[in-house]
């Protein structure tokens, strides 16, 4: 409830923004990690990055409800799940075949 309030009160541009800063502090911190092997850093960002996951996902939700006409919004939202399984769909095939390859070699 409060991510939503976030976005009304933000608008969907800046809280967009800012939830999306939240993924590439998350990313970095496993960089900072791998090389300094403090995992502080990393844990302090889980919570910031649920944060900003929540907010982003606020945002996404009423941009996908508020661009199409009432008539679109089905197809608006089935074209959005398609794509985000579409996501792991390749991403799972992707793992397959290097541990399929890998495999086959030993």
């Amino acid at each position: 409830m409060m991510a939503a309030a976030i976005v009304n009160l933000l608008r969907v541009r800046y809280t967009t923004l800012l939830s999306g800063i939240t993924y590439a502090l998350n990313s970095f911190s496993y960089i900072y990690y791998s090389k300094s092997r403090s995992s502080s850093f990393t844990i302090a960002t889980g919570p910031i990055l649920g944060i900003g996951a929540g907010i982003l996902w606020s945002a996404q939700g009423m941009m996908m409800m508020a661009y199409p006409l009432e008539r679109q919004e089905g197809r608006f939202i089935s074209i959005f799940w398609i794509i985000f399984n579409l996501g792991s769909v390749v991403g799972g095939t992707a793992l397959f075949a290097i541990n399929y390859k890998h495999g086959k070699a030993k």
